[in-house]
């Protein structure tokens, strides 16, 4: 016990002895403890989003105090060290922290949304140029362009040349008498057409032909008759110009023949198809109609119902036996004339006084004919067209209008 006591005092003697101009070492410890500042507190929540910045009067100063010597250089250095190493930057929270990683997201999500609202103002635009300004584009026309174009197509020539118009867009012209009009020409309406091109919706060098234009301008073409309408088989030669004088028909082939049927014990006579007399008679036996057709031979008859003062086709008999008709066709100055050039054609009766295209073709002072029948057929657009345009020489004025 009296050796703890002794120790307990030294302890405390030499503990009070480090005065004033004393070295003592816990006093160099309490100086450091002073100068090192202390570290900043976290912050809450609330205070997250600020920003703080240690001020010098946070860390306390050593004074001065009267009695007390100043702190020696080694101290002065040592109490310095942990001020310079020591981060003084305010921890951030962990709110502050998306917050800032957020910010730097923003300037990639902005230059995206820019990028999208640039490719969507192109669209718009292309598309507003396409509906509303694509008529005042002058560029010329390449493959797959969207076009607007008028149009006249004839057979034998152009329309102002003395061609045979089928078909055009213009009203001005489908409307006037002073050009020639095919058979099978019947029109109600008049509009554009609107194509695009290569596509092959139109005939290939009807498409072709526009290649290169610019808009306002006027091409006209040819085709021949292997490039337009038709496989090549619609025209045959037509040779046979005999037909039966005496027919037996029922009682619905009767009445489209001469337009009427006799009654029993009756003998009507009646206008046939190419206009000569005939007369008919009931069969009481078989209960068939029998026709028996009586024309002049050397005469020239007018098909019935054409009341035309110079008809383009009539029927002349050249021959006669007890049951053959010989005939031959008959045509206006002005119908031979362009068939000795051109190859006309006229709508005309075959034997069997069935319609027919005829196409006559003069050869060494002789005629030579070909025919077809007229029907009607779809066209890739769906339009209604007639045969009359397959396998003959087409004629086409275009006029480009614009792109659609």
């Amino acid at each position: 016990m009296d050796g703890i006591s002794t120790l307990s005092s030294m302890a405390s003697k030499r503990g009070r002895s480090a005065g004033p101009g004393k070295k003592g070492k816990g006093s160099q410890e309490k100086i450091e403890d002073i100068i090192a500042p202390a570290e900043p507190e976290s912050f809450s929540e609330d205070t997250a989003d600020e920003t703080f910045e240690v001020q010098p009067e946070d860390v306390p100063k050593l004074k001065e105090q009267k009695g007390k010597q100043a702190v020696p250089k080694e101290a002065a250095v040592k109490a310095k060290e942990p001020q310079a190493k020591k981060d003084t930057k305010p921890k951030v929270s962990q709110k502050a922290a998306k917050s800032r990683a957020k910010k730097g997201k923003d300037p990639i999500l902005a230059i995206c949304t820019a990028i999208l609202l640039l490719s969507s103002a192109i669209v718009i635009v292309a598309t507003i140029d396409d509906k509303f300004f694509s008529e005042s584009d002058t560029s010329a026309v390449t493959a797959w362009d969207n076009v607007k174009v008028d149009y006249v197509g004839s057979f034998y020539g152009y329309y102002d040349e003395g061609g045979m118009i089928f078909d055009t867009s213009i009203e001005s012209i489908g409307k006037n008498d002073d050009y020639l009009k095919s058979y099978g020409f019947s029109k109600t309406s008049y509009s554009s057409l609107t194509f695009i091109v290569g596509k092959g919706t139109m005939l290939t060098m009807f498409e072709d032909a526009l290649l290169g234009m610019r808009p306002g301008e006027t091409v006209r073409i040819e085709i021949p008759a292997g490039e337009g309408y038709g496989n090549g088989t619609s025209l045959s030669p037509y040779t046979d110009l005999e037909m039966d004088r005496i027919l037996t028909m029922t009682k619905e082939q009767c009445t489209a023949y001469i337009g009427s049927v006799p009654a029993a014990g009756v003998i009507l006579t009646a206008k046939t198809p190419f206009g000569w007399d005939a007369q008919a008679i009931l069969d009481p036996v078989s209960g068939a109609y029998i026709v028996i057709q009586n024309p002049s031979e050397g005469d020239t008859y007018t098909q019935k119902g054409d009341e035309s003062e110079t008809p383009d086709v009539r029927y002349e008999v050249t021959g006669m036996t007890s049951d053959k008709i010989i005939f031959d066709y008959a045509f206006s100055e002005d119908v031979a004339e362009r068939m000795s050039t051109t190859g006309w054609h006229v709508k005309a009766l075959d034997k069997d006084a069935r319609e027919i295209y005829l196409y006559g073709q003069e050869s060494e002072g002789v005629m030579e004919y070909q025919y077809k029948y007229p029907t009607t057929v779809k066209d890739a657009n769906n339009k209604v067209s007639s045969t009359e345009t397959n396998d003959v020489v087409l004629y086409f004025e275009i006029r480009f209008i614009g792109y659609a």
